[in-house]
């Protein structure tokens, strides 16, 4: 009886099994008979058989897109539902030019799916168009479109349902010249900074040049592959933040290049802190902006006029950026010893030296040396670039660590050196001793005695420039041969701008 029972128990089972076997089998095929059919769709066939995708069918056909996305090359489309086309600009499709760029910001070569997305572990991608626009696709949405559908493969691609038509947007540069009432100072500003290079190699400015200062120094605002975000001002915003900076760059001849006059340098150092290298959207704007240029931008969000989201970033048009000239615009310069690079003689190299020091905290720092020339008053000096025209007070740091005397104890040996600017002898500043700051006892090499401050700034003297450019730093030693007397040593000069 048990096993009658068994084998009847068993002959239950493989039938049922069999029967499972058979459904799945038939679910699989079911399965993989729709996908077959999906394989043999292109975009354009599942797209039509989308009822809430006419409008959007309509305008492929008539721009000639439907071709496009027919072949046999992988695309992907966001494509609006009839409810968004219905929301787009009037003209934008009677228009053909309008028409087939509106349809290409659609579209972009190759696949590129949700799941894909979460697969590698972003949140976005960023996405060149096939009108050149680019695009931000996200596991929800594109730009400002969220995802209806998602992930519908077909043999030459994917597509994706959107709530919302991607407007086909103007980048930064060209909303700027595009503007006329609002901004123009800037705008003709940024023009004049086109140029071309003649036989010779030299700029010459005009609106219709192919290069642009801003674009190479900066930022290039036309980059459709990067994000943004830029200011612009109003004109009386822009006049406010000249006045403030045309002091600091006076000229005292008219004959200059473009880029040299007083109306270029300040109308740039305007302007060159106004683009971020990243998107920040008005929900994300803080009391700051920073800048590619390392400058916080002050940010009231009261003083914002308007702001347009291009397709490669911000804009925001203020009328008030109130900059602190001392803090984010006329900043100290500094310059380093061993930046030294041209000499009164230049055989004198086998006594000049870049050394590498620890201050009092054991911190790292290079400096410039020169002993044993065996000339009076030898001098190194470096260019410095941008030099303002303004009052400054000048501060350097110069350590003396020689010790020449073998008597017990060894005696420090004092030298004394100073700076000029232009020319050896001009805007000089009065020689100043270098303190001794370590004496050794050659007898009992344990036996040192420092001052209290040996590497603090020491104070020279204030210097002012009437005209802002180019001029040369000179370090000069004393004017004896005798060696350790001319003597310099250099670790950094620092000019602080006062007024």
């Amino acid at each position: 009886m048990i096993y009658r029972n068994t084998k009847r128990l068993i002959l239950l089972l493989t039938c049922a099994v069999i029967g499972v076997l058979s459904s799945c089998k038939d679910q699989w095929a079911a399965h993989s008979e729709l996908l077959n059919k999906e394989n043999d769709l292109t975009l354009f066939d599942k797209i039509k058989q989308q009822p809430e995708l006419s409008s959007f069918v309509d305008l492929l056909v008539s721009t000639g897109y439907d071709k496009v996305l027919e072949s046999s090359k992988t695309f992907t489309v966001w494509a609006p539902t009839n409810a968004a086309m219905a929301n787009v600009a009037t003209g934008t499709f009677t228009d053909e030019a309008l028409a087939k760029s509106f349809v290409a910001n659609h579209i972009v070569n190759q696949s590129y799916s949700v799941a894909a997305l979460k697969l590698a572990g972003l949140t976005e991608q960023r996405i060149q168009t096939l009108n050149g626009k680019s695009i931000t696709f996200t596991t929800d949405g594109v730009e400002d479109a969220k995802l209806i559908k998602s992930d519908l493969s077909v043999k030459n691609g994917v597509f994706h349902e959107i709530d919302v038509a991607l407007e086909v947007r103007k980048n930064i540069l060209d909303y700027l010249n595009g503007l006329t009432d609002v901004g123009l100072k800037q705008r003709d500003f940024m023009r004049s900074l086109n140029y071309d290079l003649d036989g010779a190699g030299n700029k010459v400015y005009s609106a219709e040049g192919l290069r642009n200062d801003f674009s190479e120094q900066i930022a290039r605002l036309n980059n459709e592959r990067g994000e943004y975000t830029y200011i612009v001002l109003t004109d009386a915003a822009f006049d406010q933040e000249s006045a403030k900076l045309s002091k600091y760059f006076a000229r005292a001849t008219t004959t200059l290049r473009y880029d040299s006059t007083t109306l270029y340098r300040t109308s740039w150092n305007v302007v060159k802190d106004f683009v971020a290298n990243t998107i920040v959207k008005p929900t994300q704007l803080g009391a700051t902006l920073l800048s590619s240029t390392g400058v916080n931008v002050p940010i009231d969000k009261t003083a914002i006029v308007s702001s347009y989201r291009a397709s490669n970033g911000m804009v925001y048009v203020m009328n008030k950026v109130d900059f602190d000239v001392f803090q984010d615009k006329i900043r100290p310069i500094v310059i380093e010893g061993e930046s030294l690079s041209s000499y009164s003689q230049n055989d004198k190299s086998g006594s000049i030296f870049t050394r590498i020091r620890l201050d009092g905290a054991g911190l790292q720092f290079s400096d410039k040396f020169i002993s044993g020339t065996d000339v009076a008053s030898f001098w190194g000096r470096v260019r410095i670039n941008d030099l303002y025209s303004t009052k400054y007070k000048i501060y350097w740091r110069a350590l003396n660590d020689q010790a020449w005397s073998t008597a017990s104890p060894s005696a420090p040996v004092n030298f004394k050196q100073k700076l000029g600017f232009s020319s050896p002898t001009g805007l000089p500043l009065p020689y100043t001793d270098i303190t001794p700051y370590i004496t050794v006892n050659y007898n009992n090499p344990a036996d040192l005695t420092r001052p209290k401050a040996p590497f603090e700034e020491v104070y020279l003297g204030d210097v002012t420039v009437t005209s802002w450019g180019t001029t040369f730093l000179y370090a000069i030693g004393d004017a004896v041969r005798t060696a350790g007397l001319n003597t310099i040593s250099l670790d950094y000069v620092k000019l602080v701008p006062t007024n």
